[in-house]
């Protein structure tokens, strides 16, 4: 997100920040180089600046796949410290008290918050679903074979073979 502010604050311009985007989104190397070209023959600047970082902090193609990325919104450590900070130069004992407590107040809280729940998906995850049917509508899918689909996007053509489980975005 600062790499796209950064970049937005040094070159201006609907069509750049696109073209950034295309690249930073894109899942395969094939369209992360048509998305770079296109930058590099739009502003060589930017293009450079981009450069200057490395991909692999910026570009989804460089990620690390075969691990799941946690969601850490909240931050377990940050929290421990804010409950050792309102305990001030007590005991350790009332120290360790005071943490049994609030653990305590949390699992309670976790185990009736589903309760108001309508289905067995987490609301968290009913948000991400919805996200992605809501771009979903963007790709065209074509049967080419036994399992073997094309997939369209209006701007790149994959192909994925369901068998072997392997796509042409190598993801």
């Amino acid at each position: 997100m600062h790499f796209i502010r950064n970049f937005k604050k040094l070159h201006s311009g609907p069509k750049l920040s696109l073209l950034l985007l295309r690249a930073i989104k894109s899942y395969s190397s094939v369209n992360y180089k048509k998305a770079i070209e296109c930058l590099q023959k739009e502003s060589p600047v930017a293009y450079t600046w981009t450069m200057e970082e490395p991909i692999e902090h910026w570009c989804k193609n460089t990620f690390e796949t075969t691990k799941e990325e946690l969601d850490n919104s909240t931050n377990f450590v940050e929290s421990f410290n804010n409950v050792l900070d309102e305990c001030g130069d007590l005991p350790m004992f009332n120290i360790c008290e005071k943490i049994r407590e609030i653990l305590t107040d949390w699992f309670v809280k976790r185990k009736l918050e589903p309760e108001g729940w309508t289905s067995r998906i987490v609301p968290s995850m009913k948000e991400k679903l919805s996200k992605f049917e809501s771009e979903a509508w963007k790709f065209m899918f074509r049967l080419c074979g036994d399992n073997i689909w094309e997939v369209h996007d209006g701007w790149t053509q994959l192909v994925h073979d369901l068998n072997t489980r392997t796509c042409d975005c190598n993801y």
